[in-house]
């Protein structure tokens, strides 16, 4: 009799690690690419397009938001859906650090 596998600890039960530093200063088409290379799940009608987010396939938080008018920007939340800055630390949602900047196509 073949045993079944133990997949308690792969991969596929952790959220992705996103690092802020990652999305700061792309596109929001750079963005895109990465939230999904990294297993991220579009959700909303244009997700890239400030319309929707992206969603982590372990919590369900959103992790993702690009806002592309005005002052271009976009945010990352971790895996509980807190807002995280630039080095990665939990901020508050309104604050300047929550707000990471979009590059120029």
């Amino acid at each position: 009799p073949s045993a079944v596998p133990d997949t308690s600890s792969m991969e596929e039960s952790s959220s992705p690690d996103i690092d802020p530093a990652e999305v700061a200063g792309k596109t929001p088409a750079e963005i895109d690419k990465l939230a999904k290379e990294k297993g991220l799940i579009p959700k909303g009608s244009d997700p890239m397009g400030g319309k929707g987010s992206y969603i982590d396939p372990v919590t369900g938080k959103q992790r993702i938001l690009i806002h592309p008018k005005g002052r271009g920007h976009a945010h990352v939340n971790d895996p509980s859906g807190r807002r995280v800055g630039p080095s990665g630390q939990v901020v508050d949602e309104e604050s300047p650090e929550a707000h990471l900047p979009l590059g120029k196509p």
